[in-house]
């Protein structure tokens, strides 16, 4: 979306210094629409911040005619986004998840799920000097209150005064007050990290609310990676000034809506109750039958309202202060931050600041800090192995921050190459296995190990431990991955949805059809027993094995099958052949391993149904029981027929997604491939149409979308071979 300059913000560049005003699409032009000072609207909202725009879209929505008054020149209130040089920069509210129901609501209803991205993909966390658990462990015993997690004292979230008395004592309790309690209990080197955490917000240990806390703990499931997660994992790409126009446009759609930027309220008289009146600060008064204020708290005491507001109300806003935080982006040059957090908490001084993402232009990185000054100094200890950082603040005053930098971070990078080397010169014989070779061992039955692929689980932990070793050895990953493994990463990758993992794989040369060599087959049987006549048991030993099955399934058809459109998008456009068909082999019932491949994953309802003998009853997957005639025909249609829109259209419950998400829709990959140039005859052996398919898995949002082309090709009011029949009323055209 188009970006305009707002009077918000400030940005500086060591060629240009300070300037004020950032561009941004949340700046709405022109700022004034459709406003009368002698139109009695039906509603008057103030404030165009989230909740002010949610009420108009709402109120618009269902006829009502509104007007909105914002004192900003923009949407989004403290939730805005600036575009620099193609990067969006959050300068405000930034994550999103689906437990924070109202937002994921929006998210869903304007179709914006694929744009939600992990912060996390690139983070480093060794770098801090501290690791998850670490933090984890803290923030746990900094909520367990009652021995369950908080959820005692706060069984409904959503209503924390029911349940548990005793959340009248943590109400008056303060979030110094409940670390002093457990402060003994923590190791010294997490504290700081875990008052950064608890200070990021603004404000002091000592007037800070714990229970307030505690019901945000329990608003994100009373865990600490839900309590990390909810607050700083996910965010939009296309960032919340884009995120928010949506409900924007959706309400300007309606005819409904009145506007006014730049004009902060003065004053509500609400004497009338039908007739409400409202004073802008420049003298003008609109007339509204009821007004919505949705002004931050610290701000609502600069409006005067007429009758005046009950006297405990009043007293609570004129103390409400604004966040004492302060948050600030900077742009990094190089990409060694990428990852790296820090905290320090020095005299009153909190401050953290992490390696958020790669620049948009792919060069530099975008470093995310907050700081917040409390009025009375913690006096918690620093972390170890510091450097000296300057800080200076607006003011001219200056602190000495103090960072750590891990000591094995500047390695030459030959000697980091050269260990990769050596780990797997060690386990050649590991390596060799890869997925070409059995794996047999004979041990007695309570063991059961292989050590096939444990070397590159090594050499991937040692990526992990910082940055550096991160960007120097991952390449050498990928590339003996493609040598050894047969671009294992890229089918890997493609099957659990990591767009990265596919990029990665085809920079380092896979072939982005290459075939799938990742699917292992493990056996065990028993070769041989010993009875001890001292104990009087039977000691038994096992012949177990791991081998691979080779299979010519490529990474678009696992896209499709397990439904990432992200990576069906990305293959095809890396030239993946959207018509290249699934090829099994013949496969016989005596040949090892394929006797025990699970062949029904890739066999759909009118597959089965075509194949089946009089008297079966098919519902989605092959019987057990089956004939050897029956067998015999399905591995002859098996040798080769699906095609990628196949995979696509197979029934979605019926496949082992690795997040057990069963409600993804087809439809967005059928239509990504359809438009690649998919052949409607998506398996070729038996003829089967894609629409027939559909219908047969009871896809009709599929189907919908088929009977849509022109190239449809069938009568969709007439069976195919018996296998599936459509009639008339069963779509909507």
């Amino acid at each position: 979306m188009s970006c305009n300059p707002t009077n918000d913000g400030f940005s500086f560049t060591p060629d240009g210094g300070i300037s004020t005003g950032l561009s941004s699409s949340s700046v709405i032009t022109p700022s004034q629409c459709f406003t009368s000072t002698e139109t009695l609207y039906d509603a008057i909202v103030v404030g165009a911040g989230w909740t002010g725009v949610t009420t108009v879209r709402d109120l618009t929505s269902r006829g009502f005619k509104v007007l909105l008054l914002e004192a900003r020149d923009r949407i989004g209130g403290r939730t805005w986004t600036s575009v620099i040089d193609g990067h969006p920069f959050e300068l405000g509210g930034t994550y999103v998840h689906w437990g924070q129901s109202h937002v994921w609501t929006e998210i869903t209803r304007y179709n914006l799920q694929d744009y939600v991205t992990d912060v996390f993909d690139n983070s480093d966390d060794t770098t801090s000097g501290l690791n998850d658990s670490d933090l984890a462990e803290a923030l746990t015993k900094f909520f367990n209150v009652d021995g369950y997690n908080g959820a005692k004292v706060i069984p409904f979230p959503h209503n924390p005064a029911i349940g548990d008395a005793t959340h009248l004592k943590y109400d008056s309790m303060s979030l110094d007050d409940r670390l002093q309690e457990i402060r003994g209990d923590l190791d010294p080197s997490i504290i700081t990290p875990l008052v950064v955490m608890l200070l990021c917000n603004g404000g002091d240990l000592e007037t800070k609310s714990f229970f307030e806390f505690l019901q945000r703990w329990a608003l994100c499931g009373y865990n600490a990676k839900g309590y990390v997660d909810y607050h700083i994992r996910y965010k939009l790409k296309i960032g919340q000034s884009d995120f928010l126009k949506h409900l924007w446009k959706h309400a300007l759609q309606t005819g409904n809506l009145s506007y006014r930027f730049s004009s902060p309220v003065n004053s509500v008289d609400t004497t009338n109750a039908n007739d409400t009146t409202i004073t802008t600060t420049d003298g003008t008064i609109y007339h509204a039958r009821k007004v919505i204020v949705t002004v931050p708290l610290a701000v609502l005491k600069q409006i005067s309202f007429l009758p005046t507001l009950p006297h405990l109300k009043a007293e609570a806003y004129a103390q409400a202060t604004g966040n004492i935080a302060a948050k600030v982006i900077a742009v990094a040059t190089g990409t060694d931050w990428v990852g790296r957090s820090v905290f320090a908490d020095n005299d009153g001084f909190t401050f953290t600041m992490t390696g958020e993402s790669v620049a948009a232009w792919g060069n530099d990185t975008v470093l995310v800090a907050f700081h917040s000054a409390s009025p009375k100094p913690t006096n918690f200890e620093l972390i170890k192995h510091p450097r000296e950082c300057l800080i200076v603040n607006p003011d001219g005053s200056q602190h000495v921050m103090q960072l750590q930098w891990p000591p094995f971070q500047n390695l030459p990078a030959d000697l980091v190459l050269s260990i990769v080397d050596a780990i797997f010169n060690e386990y050649a014989e590991d390596i060799d296995l890869g997925y070409d070779e059995d794996e047999f061992y004979c041990e007695e039955w309570e063991i059961d190990e292989f050590v096939r692929f444990q070397v590159w689980k090594d050499v991937a932990n040692l990526a992990r431990a910082c940055k550096g070793f991160y960007a120097l050895i991952t390449p050498v990953l990928y590339l003996r991955d493609l040598q050894w493994n047969h671009a294992s990463a890229l089918l890997l990758s493609a099957k659990n949805g990591s767009v990265a993992g596919v990029l990665k794989s085809l920079e380092c040369g896979a072939d982005v059809d290459q075939q799938d060599h990742t699917t292992l087959y493990e056996y065990s049987e028993e070769v041989d027993q010993d009875y001890n006549d001292d104990t009087g048991y039977w000691t038994r030993w096992y012949e177990s094995g791991r081998m691979g099955v080779d299979i010519f399934v490529t990474a678009l058809h696992w896209a499709a099958i397990y439904r990432h459109p992200q990576v069906v998008e990305t293959l095809l456009h890396r030239g993946a052949d959207v018509n290249l068909e699934m090829d099994f082999g013949n496969r016989q019932s005596d040949e090892p391993p394929y006797e025990h491949f699970d062949r029904s994953l890739f066999i759909c309802r009118s597959l089965s149904e075509h194949v089946a003998t009089p008297g079966t009853v098919f519902r989605g997957s092959i019987p057990r029981g089956q004939d050897m005639l029956l067998e015999y025909e399905l591995g002859s249609l098996l040798s080769k027929g699906g095609n990628a829109l196949y995979c696509a259209l197979l029934n979605s419950k019926r496949y082992p997604f690795p997040n057990e998400d069963y409600s993804r829709s087809c439809l967005p990959n059928a239509k990504l491939l359809v438009d690649a140039g998919s052949s409607l005859i998506t398996y070729s052996t038996i003829g089967l149409h894609a629409l027939h398919q559909a219908c047969g898995n009871w896809s009709f949002e599929a189907a919908d979308f088929l009977l849509t082309l022109d190239r449809v090709g069938i009568d969709p009011n007439q069976p195919s071979r018996g296998y599936c029949c459509i009639t008339a009323p069963t779509l909507t055209p």
